[in-house]
């Protein structure tokens, strides 16, 4: 009840603890691990007694009575989601020794698949996930769940693990439509859960939540969905989305994303260590979004009135930051280094404006005052629009307008320090019929330094109109932006070292990286 602490002392829980009660301010319902760290809340339970199955491959076998559903057609179950991933989409998990196994398909499949296991037990996306110590497949039709270990031997002489939970705590919109508020949880460790992408194992629905000092890890899908404040906590190595926050006045602070959406699942249709929809009047600060798949950070479909600070963005598969159908967006003081440097045959073709900062049919945004260097493009600004989006009983069409791209440094990018991706028929054809002319959308971009080998684009290459300069002088006479321009001529011998700049703008990256 509201005021009460419930202190939990050192463990393995394999529950689900569902939250019906909540707080008041001031007097919050406390859940505490203690000490910190030694909680470990879990949706696995031990498999034992596992048979051999005959053939040749030491496949093993073991009664599974469990199926996962997002949902119910004609009376039967959705095994999994979305509709383009049938097998990564899917909930089931298993681990042996704390490593996890990849899905497959069916026995008959995972006969196969002993056969090329070298090649098969590799990371299904390049550079995240793994090591992966073997293969599983469930048959929820005979109720048997199928494995094999990627070195022959014998399951039962390891500790196996298989999800049998959804959930590991909280309440979710959808067993609770109003969900708890003034609930805080501190110092536990969360993980494995068969969750579903877009359904968070950890999840505090309604509002004024706050967790902090804990670790979400290695759910099947997404990790934690918190409506408040989430602080000083470790999100990664989840199937899906790490997650993060959720609705209005949200606080992301000091929180390290890291190896989250492992599964190859559509970019272009969620992914990333965490995105945040529909929410309006929130902060990320200090934290850090480490080779994350898809984008680090995504802002997507009407986020309204949001700060991102002092955040670091490193070696993300797409963009660092995404800023896609919103306004108001203002980041600066960021770092971005490393990302989307290997965008080439990614499951979605919407990866081709992808970069440090990528601004994307979104209005009066501000990028100010951010490093950007070593990213495939420095900052960019798409434009596929008009983008129509009706919510709260407001219909917006959103596409690129007053933006501002100001006193940012943007060095040392394979492709472009600034790219303008407009798609569209004022470039000669493209996703959108629109005509929205770059210099007729109230964009500022000024003030910006560059290295001497820094290039730009003006319009999407694809399109008969559009222009690639050299220099930046060039791309002030193209399109009369940069009037306050300034290029570091002395490349080979800047007056400044990248590290330098690292530390003065994202003093905590190195200790969060690391910590």
């Amino acid at each position: 009840m509201p005021g009460d602490t419930v202190v939990v002392h050192a463990g393995v829980y394999r529950e689900d603890v569902k939250l019906h009660h909540s707080g008041t301010p001031g007097n919050p319902i406390r859940f505490v691990a203690e000490p910190a760290g030694s909680v470990v809340v879990t949706g696995a339970d031990m498999i034992l007694k596992l048979q051999r199955v005959e053939g040749t491959e030491p496949i093993y076998r073991v009664s599974w009575p469990h199926v996962f559903a997002i949902d119910y057609q004609d009376g039967k179950p959705v095994e999994f989601h979305p509709d383009s991933a049938p097998l990564y989409g899917r909930a089931e998990e298993v681990i042996a020794d704390e490593k996890l196994l990849l899905p497959c398909k069916d026995l008959s499949e995972l006969r196969a698949a002993w056969k090329d296991r070298q090649n098969r037990l590799a990371p299904p996306v390049k550079n995240l996930g793994g090591p992966f110590a073997g293969m599983f497949a469930a048959d929820t039709t005979y109720h048997v769940l199928y494995l094999w270990l990627g070195d022959g031997s014998d399951p039962n002489q390891h500790a196996m693990q298989a999800c049998s939970r959804q959930e590991v705590f909280g309440i979710n919109q959808y067993d609770s439509k109003e969900g708890v508020h003034d609930i805080e949880v501190s110092g536990f460790v969360f993980r494995y859960a068969a969750s579903f992408p877009q359904r968070a194992a950890v999840v505090l629905h309604g509002h004024d939540n706050f967790i902090h000092h804990c670790v979400i890890e290695k759910m099947a899908g997404t990790g934690v969905s918190v409506s408040g404040k989430i602080s000083r906590c470790l999100i990664q190595d989840n199937g899906h989305t790490g997650g993060a926050v959720e609705g209005d006045h949200f606080l992301a602070e000091q929180c390290v994303w890291r190896g989250n959406s492992w599964k190859p699942i559509d970019r272009g249709w969620e992914a990333g260590g965490a995105k945040v929809t529909e929410s309006r009047h929130g902060k990320f600060d200090q934290c850090v979004f480490y080779r994350n798949g898809g984008p680090g950070l995504w802002f997507d479909v009407d986020c309204r009135d949001v700060d991102v600070t002092n955040c670091a963005f490193v070696e993300n598969e797409l963009s660092g930051l995404f800023i896609e159908i919103c306004q108001d967006i203002r980041a600066e003081n960021n770092y971005a280094m490393g990302n989307a440097m290997d965008v080439v045959g990614k499951m979605t073709d919407d990866a081709w404006s992808s970069g440090g900062i990528q601004v994307a049919e979104s209005e009066h945004c501000v990028i100010r005052n951010n490093l950007c260097v070593g990213n495939r493009d420095g900052i960019t600004l798409r434009e596929i629009g008009p983008r129509p989006v009706k919510l709260r009983d407001e219909e917006t069409a959103y596409h690129v307008l007053d933006d501002r791209i100001e006193k940012n440094t943007i060095v040392e990018n394979r492709q472009f320090a600034m790219g303008i991706w407009w798609d569209n028929v004022f470039f000669g054809g493209g996703k959108s019929e629109a005509s929205y002319d770059p210099l007729a959308q109230k964009l500022v971009i000024d003030g910006n330094e560059y290295d001497a080998n820094g290039k730009f684009l003006y319009g999407a290459p694809w399109r008969a109109k559009s222009k690639k300069v050299e220099t930046l002088k060039d791309f002030q006479g193209v399109t009369g932006f940069e009037k306050g321009g300034m290029i570091n001529h002395a490349s080979t011998n800047p007056p400044y070292s990248v590290e330098d700049r690292m530390v003065q703008f994202a003093p905590f990256v190195m200790d969060g990286l690391k910590n």
